[in-house]
């Protein structure tokens, strides 16, 4: 059984007119207006409310929802002030205006309706007309292309004809020319031979030049220094192979060629020396860290692994080393995918030197990025 509602509030403008009413649980969803030029009806079940307005106002009136309350504002079609919002319509009365007011909207749409279809009848009509417009437009310009066209075949082959007709008479005087030059040719003697003398002057320096004198010396000696270095470094890397080398020559060619920025060569160096003293720590470790350099990460993983077994027994004189080894081991790892290894090679190496910040630093990062 609906529920009639007075409203909560009113007031007025001479331009406008608000009703506040107080609906419980009211929403955009479950609420219905309907509004004609003196009848307004809220129902948002089982709430109800209506009334017969004072005077006409705009079809299109507006609406507020805050926190349970439901605001309408209409605007006047007279500008002047009512003293009251309306009249209550009686349950009596109800059905009489409400049907009455229903028909009234019913054809208030559909003349709304009828004047967007004419009005969209009137567009859809105009633009045919354009269309029309732009095709005639289309087809004169086709129309004028066509004519300038043939005008300029016209006038191409006219011209074509009058440059043909000198061609054959300009081809026909170089043929002559050419004739008449070949014979003044064969009529010129050879040149006999003779020498040219060139005496070249000392070279004299301008004061402008003698100013950069000692320019130039300190960028001749710079030549010269980068000429010796470059055949040192050549002669390192053409190691004769009939030389017996100790594991301190190899380990001293590959860290010239790390400095150098050399690793392929440094990498053949230790990998000569390994294979020569495959138990020696330092040829071993270095390649870990050429390895690791080259970003080869399955070789430098196994380097790690030798290097590892072979500084057993743990003890105080080899942590250092084993420390480094071990966080090489964690970045070929975590490269490798597979950070949790990693993760735990790094917690070994800081229970050995707890004190290390580098250390602790990577840690905490591949925790955080692990997790």
């Amino acid at each position: 059984m609906p529920i009639y509602l007075n409203e909560n509030d009113w007031s007025e403008t001479e331009a406008t007119i608000r009703i506040s009413l107080r609906i419980p649980g009211v929403r955009t969803e479950n609420l219905h207006l309907t509004q004609t030029d003196v009848y307004l009806k809220v129902s948002c079940p089982p709430y109800i409310y209506e009334i017969l307005l004072e005077d006409k106002v705009g079809w299109r009136g507006r609406r507020n929802i805050y926190q349970g309350e439901l605001e309408i504002i209409l605007d006047k079609l007279e500008r002047r002030k009512w003293g009251r919002p309306g009249t209550k319509v009686g349950k009596k009365e109800v059905e009489d205006v409400r049907r009455r007011e229903e028909e009234k909207l019913r054809l208030f749409l559909n003349n709304q309706d009828k004047a967007r279809i004419e009005e969209r009848g009137e567009r859809e009509k105009k633009c045919v007309g354009l269309t029309m417009e732009k095709e005639e437009g289309r087809r004169e310009e086709i129309e004028r292309r066509k004519v300038v066209a043939i005008a300029e075949v016209m006038h191409d082959e006219k011209d074509g004809r009058r440059r043909r007709n000198k061609y054959d008479l300009d081809f026909a005087g170089r043929i002559a020319h050419e004739r008449e030059m070949d014979k003044e040719i064969a009529m010129v003697p050879p040149r006999t031979g003779g020498v040219i003398q060139v005496n070249l002057s000392k070279r004299t320096r301008l004061p402008a030049r003698e100013s950069r004198k000692a320019e130039e010396e300190e960028w001749m000696k710079k030549m010269e220094e980068g000429k010796l270095r470059e055949g040192k470094e050549r002669e390192d890397k053409e190691v004769d192979k009939t030389e017996i080398l100790t594991f301190k020559q190899f380990n001293q060619k590959a860290v010239n060629f790390i400095q150098c920025g050399d690793l392929r060569s440094a990498e053949s160096i230790l990998t000569e020396g390994c294979e020569q003293f495959p138990s020696n720590l330092e040829l071993v470790s270095n390649r870990t860290l050429v390895y690791l350099l080259l970003e080869e990460w399955e070789k430098c993983l196994q380097d790690s692994n030798l290097a590892i077994s072979l500084l057993n027994p743990p003890v105080d004189e080899n942590k250092e080393r084993r420390v480094k080894i071990l966080c090489r081991r964690a970045k070929a790892l975590v490269a490798l995918g597979r950070p949790e290894e990693g993760l735990q090679d790094l917690n070994l190496a800081h229970t050995i030197l707890p004190l290390n910040s580098q250390i602790q630093t990577d840690r905490d990062n591949l925790k955080k990025m692990i997790i």
